[in-house]
């Protein structure tokens, strides 16, 4: 979630923070955290400012592409996150069927 908070969605995000104070903090530990940690694990030549402002001067141009080229082609399918699971249940038939389907499983 992090990763899409401050890559494909920071325009969002920059809204959401602009309106809304209570999320001003997790938006921005979602900006700072990973990248600290990604700075610790790889020891670039960077210290750690110039690495965070790297990565996200890096994320923003990413997710302005996504954007621009989203908007441009009239597809919103690359702004959907990919949570990489897909959601099998489409009805009440096919929840019954799933749920029948664990019990047999069980001993």
């Amino acid at each position: 979630v992090a990763d899409a908070v401050v890559r494909t969605w920071w325009p969002a995000s920059l809204a959401a923070a602009a309106t809304v104070p209570r999320l001003r903090p997790a938006l921005a530990a979602a900006a700072v955290v990973p990248a600290v940690l990604e700075w610790r694990r790889q020891r670039p030549d960077l210290d750690p400012v110039r690495w965070l402002l790297a990565r996200r001067l890096d994320d923003a141009a990413y997710g302005w592409g996504v954007w621009s080229g989203a908007l441009a082609a009239g597809e919103l399918d690359p702004l959907r996150p990919d949570l990489g699971w897909r959601l099998r249940i489409e009805s009440a038939d096919d929840l019954v069927a799933a749920v029948s389907a664990g019990r047999r499983r069980t001993p």
